[in-house]
């Protein structure tokens, strides 16, 4: 008798622990499928719900953000962040989610949902940014999908570095894609002391600045307008440990340089020109002319003014020698302004 009991007792712990476990899987699918999937209901709700609503969806979005995004271990605590739903035409015809999930400096995450039916699927990451002053969707007249722009503010620990710059991204080969790279504003001092290669009553500051005037002008193929405007600067002071004020700067070269970045469908990027690699015979897309940066106002760094950042078609990224490239169109004119001569050159 007690044998039949204990076999009964033990079946029906049994059919406990089954059902425990099958309860288990049944919340761990529950939470797998809101985490990577989220409700177009929910999302809509949180986008014109109230406050209770919103705060209460909001742990939802970002802990799928999170989770998807690799960052659920170390970024965590989904209430102390906030977040930012747009619904744009990003992949296609539809209006898919642009999600931004901010947990201050840093911690800024930018990721896409993809509209199908009924849900929203996490699709994938477009950037983590440092600070982020903008974002938006630019629309683009001869592709189906859009094109993600950002603003970002990026600074030196040390205060010594500061710079704006503007990014594009957009989808391509089953992720987001970097398509854009301008620097927006840029200021950086260095103190010849930090080198302690020269004496102290001759090391000076040195101040380097710069702005971007920018026009998107979106045509069938959209064109970005970039007027740079440099200025290299040095301090008339000598053995400063601090930064001198503005006052103390005199400017000792300035530029302008015109840019004109044309959008291509080929090279999934904006591009300054087409031409050929002649070491490999490769096509390739000029992307970025490095002598148009700030250090190609130093002499020290003249380097840079002799290479181009070029993309092949199979995605890659170089850094390689001008003469390497056998070029097509290009569309660049540089002014240099320096001790009061005046140079306008084609490059």
């Amino acid at each position: 008798m007690a044998k039949t009991r204990d076999i009964a007792k033990g079946k029906l712990f049994g059919r406990l622990a089954g059902g425990l476990m099958l309860c288990a899987i049944m919340a761990c699918v529950v939470f797998l499928t809101q985490t990577i999937r989220i409700k177009e209901s929910a999302m809509n709700a949180y986008i014109n719900g109230n406050a209770q609503e919103k705060e209460s969806l909001k742990k939802l979005i970002a802990r799928s953000v999170l989770i998807n995004s690799g960052k659920w271990s170390t970024w965590g605590r989904p209430e102390r962040l906030s977040v930012d739903v747009r619904l744009e035409r990003i992949k296609g015809r539809q209006k898919d989610a642009l999600v931004i999930v901010n947990g201050g400096k840093g911690k800024i995450l930018a990721a896409v949902y993809e509209k199908n039916s009924g849900f929203y699927s996490f699709s994938g990451l477009v950037g983590i940014f440092n600070e982020l002053k903008d974002i938006q969707v630019m629309p683009m007249k001869d592709e189906t999908s859009g094109v993600i722009v950002a603003r970002e503010r990026i600074d030196n620990p040390k205060g010594s570095e500061e710079s704006i710059y503007i990014r594009a991204y957009i989808w391509d080969n089953g992720g987001f894609r970097t398509a854009l790279d301008l620097r927006e504003s840029y200021k950086a001092y260095h103190n010849e002391l930090w080198d302690q290669n020269k004496p102290a009553n001759k090391s000076i500051w040195i101040k380097v600045s710069g702005r971007s005037d920018i026009i998107w002008e979106n045509a069938d193929s959209p064109i970005i307008h970039v007027l740079v405007h440099q200025n290299y600067s040095l301090s008339r002071s000598a053995n400063q440990e601090t930064e001198p004020p503005e006052s103390d700067f005199e400017l000792i070269r300035n530029r302008d340089i015109l840019e004109e970045y044309v959008w291509s469908g080929k090279w999934m990027h904006f591009i300054l020109f087409e031409g050929f690699d002649i070491q490999n015979g490769e096509p390739v897309a000029v992307i970025e002319d490095l002598s148009g940066g700030p250090l190609g106002l130093f002499e020290q760094y003249s380097e840079a003014n002799n290479k181009y950042r070029v993309k092949y078609l199979d995605g890659t990224v170089s850094t390689v020698e001008k003469e390497r490239v056998k070029p097509g169109i290009q569309i660049k004119n540089t002014r240099v302004v320096s001790n009061g001569a005046e140079q306008e050159a084609e490059a």
